[in-house]
C-alpha cells in the first residue's frame, strides 16, 4: 500500500488509509463488526470502499488482514457477480424491498459460511423502512455481516446507529484526488485543474464535467471568490450577469455558500481557505448566502438580482 492510495487488484481505494489500517487490526483479533456504516458526502468513494468492506468479511486468504483481491471470493465481489453479497437497494428502497431481505437473512449463504447486505445511501429509507430493518440488526444470525453507506446520518435512526461501528470517511487531499481521477481515465492536466476549481471529491468532479452548465456556474462562483478575495465588487457584479435564469442564480449561489462552510471548515484546522478573509467575515458571508439560499423556487427579478446579490456580498465586508 503506498502513501496515496491502497490497491487491491481489480479494486483501489484512494486516501482510505486509516480506515483499512482500523479494520484490519479488527481482523487480526477477531473483532470484526456485525454491522459497519460508512458516513462523508456522496461521491467520496463510500460505495468502493464497502466492496473493499465486502472482501475483508468473505476473503479466502487475506493477507496482513487485508483482502487478497485473487481468491474467488474476492475476484466474484469485484465482477459484482459473488451470490453472498446482496445490494439491498435497488432502484430504490420500499417497506416489502426491506422486508424481503430481511426475510432472506434468514437462510443460510449459498456459497460461504458469511453473507454480506450492502445498503447503499441508507437515508433514503423512511422511518418505517428503517424500523422493518432494525430487527435483523438488533438480532443478527451469525451468518449475516452488514454495510451501510450513508450522507446523512442524521436521518439514521439512532436505535440503528448504535448497534452499527460508524466509520467516516476521510477527506481526499488534492494529490489522492487527482491520483483518483487519473485511475478513472482523466488525463494529468485535466485532473488537476479540476480539482483546483471543484475541490477534492471525485464523485462529484465527474459529476460536474459531464454537465456544461454547471461548469458555467462553476466558473462563474470561481470568479466572484477571486472578487471577495481581492474586495472587488465591480468584478463580482460583471461575473454576476453570466446568471441569465433564477435556476442560474441559485446554482451560484449554493456553490458559494459551500466555498464559504469549506473555507471555515479549512480555516479552523489551520489549512489555507479558497476564500482568504477573516473567520468573522467568512461567517458573515455565511448568514447572507444563508438567506439567499431561501429564495429558491420564488419569483425574483433576475436582472435586479444580478446586481443586488453582489453588493449584499460585499456589504458585509466593509
Amino acid at each position: 500500500m503506498s502513501a496515496s492510495n491502497a490497491s487491491c487488484d481489480s479494486i483501489k481505494l484512494f486516501g482510505k488509509q486509516r480506515e483499512t489500517a482500523l479494520l484490519a487490526e479488527t481482523a487480526e483479533s477477531d473483532r470484526l463488526p456485525h454491522g459497519i456504516m460508512l458516513t462523508g458526502e456522496k461521491g467520496i468513494g463510500k460505495r468502493t470502499f464497502a466492496k473493499w468492506c465486502a472482501m475483508l468479511y468473505l476473503c479466502r486468504e487475506p493477507e496482513n488482514n487485508m483482502p487478497c483481491g485473487r481468491c474467488r471470493s474476492c475476484r466474484n465481489i469485484i465482477s459484482g457477480e459473488h451470490a453472498d453479497v446482496i445490494y439491498a437497494k435497488g432502484e430504490k428502497y420500499s417497506k416489502e424491498s426491506v422486508r424481503d431481505n430481511v426475510c432472506f437473512a434468514s437462510t443460510l449463504p449459498n456459497d460461504s459460511d458469511t453473507r454480506v447486505f450492502i445498503y447503499e445511501d441508507c437515508e433514503e429509507m423512511t422511518e418505517e423502512q428503517q424500523n422493518v430493518l432494525l430487527k435483523a440488526i438488533e438480532e443478527p444470525s451469525k451468518y449475516n455481516r452488514y454495510i451501510f453507506t450513508c450522507s446523512n446520518a442524521s436521518a439514521i435512526l439512532e436505535t440503528i446507529k448504535s448497534r452499527l461501528v460508524c466509520i467516516p470517511i476521510s477527506d481526499m487531499t488534492a494529490e489522492e484526488c487527482v491520483s483518483c481521477l487519473e485511475y478513472n481515465g482523466y488525463d494529468s492536466d485535466t485532473a488537476k485543474r479540476s480539482v483546483e476549481l471543484y475541490g477534492t471529491n471525485p464523485g462529484k468532479i465527474r459529476d460536474i464535467l459531464s454537465d456544461e452548465r454547471r461548469i458555467k456556474l462553476y466558473d462563474t462562483a470561481k470568479k466572484v471568490t477571486e472578487a471577495l478575495s481581492k474586495k472587488d465588487e465591480y468584478s463580482a457584479a460583471v461575473a454576476m450577469t453570466a446568471c441569465t435564469t433564477r435556476e442560474d442564480l441559485y446554482g451560484v449561489i449554493t456553490i458559494l455558500y459551500e466555498y464559504v462552510t469549506e473555507s471555515l471548515r479549512v480555516l479552523e484546522t489551520g489549512g489555507e481557505p479558497l476564500l482568504r478573509l477573516t473567520k468573522a467575515r467568512l461567517y458573515a458571508l455565511y448568514e447572507v448566502l444563508s438567506g439567499f439560499m431561501l429564495m429558491d423556487g420564488t419569483n425574483i427579478n433576475v436582472k435586479l438580482m444580478q446586481a443586488y446579490i453582489p453588493a449584499k456580498l460585499f456589504a458585509v465586508l466593509q
